[in-house]
């Protein structure tokens, strides 16, 4: 597979190989990434270029008794980044691919044993795994930032086999991380951190109906590393355990083929992570200084959401309804005024805003639905809606960092061309409302509008050969925006000059061709 991207000049390719011998099983995979600085409107946003390769790897068994596959993976991202405060030019005209300083190096090793035993009447899934990420920040060649985080992971799961219309599931889950800092600056505390967990599932199928229910405990224990530097202390070092128990039911119901029900009702758990409760530092990706909280207690959502779907053959669609009710909802907020000044390595001073970790009790619902009409069957016509009104209920206003509601409309026409075959064109509008829902003391609001797609595709055949190409256009009207959840936006990138930021990607055309191969 190979794609070409007019905006940012990106090339991706992929090459897989895969084979199956009487059980034995193997796949490779090789893919890379390349792209210069992406254009906006206004134009190009400084350093916003990247390139990652990535490899990957399978061998198993296939028998009776089930499966065992032995995985194995390695990605290296390169991400430029601009340090910009305000006053200072955020768009540049070069092309090269070469990314400046600073910029992110991400190395990311990973193992894993997957297996799928059949044991009498049921089977058992055994996943064992080894992940090693390294982050590095980079101000000048020498890491300024180095996070090294290893992870041990198990996760087993039983499935009993269906007896008078109920199925069992059982399940057990743990990890263990252990974070280390290898750089000259520091953001995240080193830390360890253990986490277990048990589950089990049940279903019931009667007639049209089905009925679930599962149940889980969680434990996670948290160690954060205590760190004095040049006799100043950057961590206080934290040590905290959180459980909980949570629950979740299920119910469908299929009056006829053209209609069913679904809800949903349940709760849910999680802990504060150590970035959340330890960090006391720049975070240069995401031009802030942050600080973490270790008091922060454990999240607890209880949720709800039923979905109705309806149609036949010319007229399908769906609408579905939600509640969550977060009880200390974690987030990091940042008030005008509230800044700290920092001497990098190169000397020169960055002011920086302060984003502090709190919670509050926070209450989400909102609505999604389809409606989709086959006029024929080569004529597609596919709407989408979705919208959420989030409620910061501790302080009685909206809750910050919330996606504006959105209508998706797209035209697919898939007529019979001689000589061609899968061939088909589209048009899309996406219409973002204006998000004014905002937290003002550091938020502003995200107008709305409206961005134009359109695609063409085919598949090609040399003999026996077949050959895909494809070309999809995005923002074909090359419209200045700001989503609403850009960090990059205005009152985000700066509380000292809200007006401050930097439009989302212009117009991008991608071309690409997929030729798939059978060897024997």
């Amino acid at each position: 597979m190979s794609s070409y991207s007019t905006n940012n000049g990106l090339t991706n390719s992929s090459v897989m190989l895969t084979g199956n011998e009487d059980g034995f099983v193997w796949r490779g995979r090789g893919s890379y990434q390349n792209a210069y600085s992406y254009n906006t409107p206004a134009g190009r946003y400084g350093n916003s270029g990247f390139n990652n390769s990535n490899f990957s790897g399978m061998l198993g068994l296939n028998k009776q008794w089930g499966y065992s596959h032995l995985n194995f993976s390695y990605l290296k991202n390169n991400i430029g980044f601009y340090d910009a405060e305000p006053g200072d030019p955020l768009y540049i005209n070069s092309k090269s691919r070469t990314l400046d300083f600073p910029k992110q190096d991400i190395r990311h090793y990973k193992l894993a044993l997957n297996n799928n035993f059949i044991i009498g009447s049921g089977s058992l899934k055994l996943d064992l795994g080894y992940q090693k990420n390294q982050r590095r920040e980079l101000e000048e060649a020498t890491p300024s930032l180095f996070f090294d985080l290893n992870t041990y992971s198990l996760d087993a799961k039983y499935s009993l086999s269906e007896k008078n219309g109920w199925q069992h599931v059982f399940g057990i889950s743990a990890s263990q991380e252990h974070s280390l800092n290898k750089g000259v600056e520091f953001l995240i505390p080193a830390y360890d951190q253990l986490e277990l967990g048990a589950f089990g599932y049940a279903k019931k199928t009667w007639g049209e109906n089905t009925f679930n229910v599962g149940l889980r405990y969680d434990y996670v224990n948290n160690k954060g590393k205590q760190l004095f530097i040049e006799d100043e202390e950057q961590f206080a070092g934290f040590k905290n355990s959180f459980s909980n128990v949570s629950g979740a039911l299920g119910y469908t119901h299929i009056f006829s083929e053209d209609l069913n029900f679904k809800a949903n009702a349940g709760s849910a758990f999680r802990a504060p992570n150590p970035a959340e409760l330890g960090s006391n530092g720049v975070h240069e990706g995401t031009y802030r200084y942050e600080v973490g909280n270790e008091t922060l207690k454990p999240e607890r959502s209880y949720q709800a959401d039923a979905t109705l779907e309806f149609g036949h053959s010319i007229v399908t669609g769906s609408i579905g309804i939600y509640e969550n009710y977060i009880h200390n909802f974690i987030y990091a907020s940042t008030t005008k005024g509230d800044t700290k000044t920092v001497v990098g390595e190169d000397g020169d001073s960055h002011t920086y805003d302060v984003y502090r970790y709190g919670q509050v009790n926070a209450n989400l619902y909102g609505v999604e639905g389809s409606l989709n009409f086959h006029l024929l069957n080569w004529i597609h016509l596919d709407n989408t809606f979705s919208y959420t009104h989030a409620q910061n209920n501790t302080f009685n206003r909206p809750l910050a960092l919330i996606p504006a509601g959105v209508v998706h409309n797209t035209l697919r026409l898939e007529p019979k061309i001689s000589g061609l075959n899968a061939f088909y064109v589209s048009v899309g509008l996406d219409n973002y409302f204006k998000q004014n829902r905002i937290d003002e003391t550091f938020e502003t609001p995200a107008n709305s509008y409206t961005l134009l797609n359109a695609g063409i595709g085919t598949a090609l055949h040399f003999g026996s050969q077949q050959l895909k190409v494809f070309a999809a256009a995005s923002n074909l009207t090359n419209k200045r925006y700001y989503d609403a959840l850009s960090r990059l936006r205005p009152g985000r990138l700066s509380q000292e000059d809200t007006s401050f930021g930097v439009y989302n990607m212009g117009r991008n055309i991608t071309f690409g061709v997929y030729l798939p191969l059978s060897i024997k």
